[in-house]
């Protein structure tokens, strides 16, 4: 989870992307008509990376993954599952196919709807060790940055400085200002307070979806909500699971947004 904030980031680092256009028309899903996009092409997606490039197509794009700690992954699913209105779910169930359970099963508790995300690897989604694997497996592919949700949070301007300066090696980014000036704009307008204030242009769902309101799908943007609530034995099975399948260095880069000194 992040990728909208990660749209927002973008948008605001290229050069000659539309500001007043809501963020579903400016940075489209990769199964939608890109030639819609008649400005700098970016776009979105919640594929793992075999999925979505041959080793060939992986040298002809760039690549933001941003990645979560999973126990706070499975908070903000259940929050936006909570939210979704019947007609929403019936859409997803739809794109999904039956042999997808139906959600959200307001009966859940969060406690109760983390243990079936975790044992049944990210219900009702997509398997979520082998998405963290693919993409971790590519980290030293010049064309691939990873980015982690905590050091957005703890260090928000310092982070978009890294991707603009990963992006900028391509020459798309803004050239109408100098770097710290276009890094500040991109700051300002990437903080959680604007993009909830904004959420009629940066939420990515329709209104007409969510319970309540658009800023619905902002709802606290902060990590660590699950430490009071998640019984300590799921959290130890969380962990010894991130081990298992991601291997030490990656699940502590998971855990933390920190690689392992060596």
């Amino acid at each position: 989870k992040g990728t909208t904030w990660m749209q927002q980031i973008v948008r605001n680092l290229l050069k000659d992307v539309p500001q007043d256009l809501k963020i579903v028309h400016i940075c489209p899903w990769v199964v939608q008509d890109l030639e819609q996009q008649t400005h700098r092409r970016f776009l979105k997606h919640h594929l793992c990376q075999p999925y979505l490039l041959s080793a060939q197509d992986l040298e002809k794009v760039c690549h933001l993954y941003i990645a979560r700690d999973g126990r706070d992954v499975a908070w903000s699913f259940y929050n936006h599952h909570r939210y979704l209105t019947k007609d929403a779910c019936d859409k997803l169930n739809e794109f999904k196919g039956s042999s997808f359970p139906y959600f959200p099963d307001e009966n859940l508790s969060i406690v109760e709807y983390f243990e079936r995300w975790l044992k049944q690897d990210g219900y009702p989604w997509w398997p979520f060790w082998e998405h963290i694997r693919s993409w971790w497996a590519v980290r030293n592919n010049p064309r691939v940055k990873l980015v982690h949700f905590n050091n957005l949070k703890t260090n928000l301007s310092g982070e978009i400085g890294g991707i603009y300066e990963f992006i900028k090696q391509y020459g798309v980014v803004k050239d109408d200002g100098d770097e710290q000036e276009i890094v500040a704009y991109a700051t300002e307008r990437a903080s959680f307070e604007y993009m909830k204030n904004q959420s009629d242009i940066v939420n990515p769902v329709p209104v007409a979806r969510w319970k309540g309101s658009a800023d619905t799908f902002f709802h606290k943007g902060t990590n660590g909500r699950w430490k009071d609530i998640l019984p300590d034995e799921l959290s130890r099975l969380y962990e010894e699971t991130a081990i298992r399948e991601l291997g030490t260095e990656c699940a502590h880069w998971l855990a933390t947004g920190e690689e392992i000194a060596k």
